[in-house]
This record gives C-alpha cells, structure tokens and sequence, in this order.
C-alpha cells in the first residue's frame, strides 16, 4: 500500500488563555486511522482521517505541542506536529477605593454642639479609612457605611475629611466643611449706682 500522507494539520487560535479551548484539522491521504496527542498523551486514538473539529482544552499553561499521527492499513505512520501557547488568565484590575458619600449634619453649629458625619466607601483590598478633624485623625480604620458624632470646642471653620487607602496603592478623600459659631460672652453685670 501507498504510505500514509498527511496534507494538513493545524490547531488553532496559536494562543489561548487557560481554560479555553483550541480546534484541531487535519486531511490525511492513504490513511485509514489517526492519533492524536498533546504533549505526549494520547487525547484521540483511532480519529478520523479528515475532520475540522476536534476540540480540545489544554489542562496547563505553557507551550503545548499537538502531534498528529496517520496510519494506513499497513501500520505505517506518517506523523506531523504543531505547537501552541496557553497563557495565565490576567489578574482581575483592582477597583480602587472609591467615597460614595460623605456628609456632616448640620454643617452649622454653635462651639460645643454635636453634629453627626456620615459616609459610605468601598473598593478592593481596603488598607485603611480614617477620619480626620482640621489634618488630625479622630478615627482609625473607620468601617465602610458608618456615622459617629463630634463635637468641636473651638470656634471657627472645620475641616473633617475622610480617607481611604488600598492596599494596591491607591487612595482617595472627600473633605466636608462645618462651620462652628463662637457662644455669645456672658452680659456684662450694670455698674451699681452710687
């Protein structure tokens, strides 16, 4: 018998991500069975002599060498290989930190009144939040969706801001102002008559 004669064989796309999947093809002439195997290991024995749809899904990353073998009725094997690339999926982008709200309520008050701030965060792989008065931390490591209440002693316009860290290095703040009125002095007593 003539001898086994393979006219194409190609496995496609050249580069796949891990977990995807490729297309082997091939067309054989004089042949009566095929074999097929990924880097040594037999994955299709007794294939088809012509066929566009063998599928198949490299289990590791790395080059990956298909190996096409065609036989004919007298056990002579013609055989061809080609080679492809599994790579790593990329690792997800990390959302940076983002500040869904931040609010002081009122955002007047008189010097010794209370007022409540309020905030909502978010992000991945948060490294720190804290809350700050006029550049010093009132608050370390602040949880996400929160409100805590403070009272400042000094008259004047407050600056509370709140920041938020990750640990991938990016950052984020939003600064709330609060105005805070000076009490009135206490009246000064009449001057007794003589």
């Amino acid at each position: 018998p003539d001898p086994p004669y393979i006219t194409g064989f190609s496995v496609s796309p050249p580069s796949i991500l891990i977990g995807e999947c490729v297309v082997a093809a091939w067309s054989t002439q004089n042949t009566v069975s095929t074999r097929l195997s990924r880097n040594g290991q037999v994955i299709l024995d007794g294939g088809p002599v012509n066929t566009s749809s063998v599928q198949d899904c490299p289990p590791n990353t790395g080059p990956v060498t298909y190996n096409l073998e065609a036989f004919n009725q007298a056990g002579a094997v013609a055989s061809q290989q080609t080679t492809i690339v599994v790579q790593d999926q990329p690792a997800p982008t990390p959302q940076p930190p983002v500040i869904y709200s931040f609010s002081g309520d009122p955002t007047t008050v008189n010097m010794g009144e209370c007022l409540t701030l309020s905030w909502s965060f978010g992000g991945d792989s948060i490294a720190v939040a804290q809350l700050l008065r006029d550049g010093s931390v009132i608050w370390y490591d602040v949880p996400a969706n929160s409100s805590t209440q403070d009272c400042p002693t000094y008259g004047d316009i407050v600056y509370y801001e709140l920041r938020v860290d990750s640990e991938f290095g990016g950052s984020t703040s939003q600064t709330v102002q609060v105005f805070v009125n000076m009490m009135p002095g206490p009246e000064p007593m009449p001057m007794p008559l003589p």
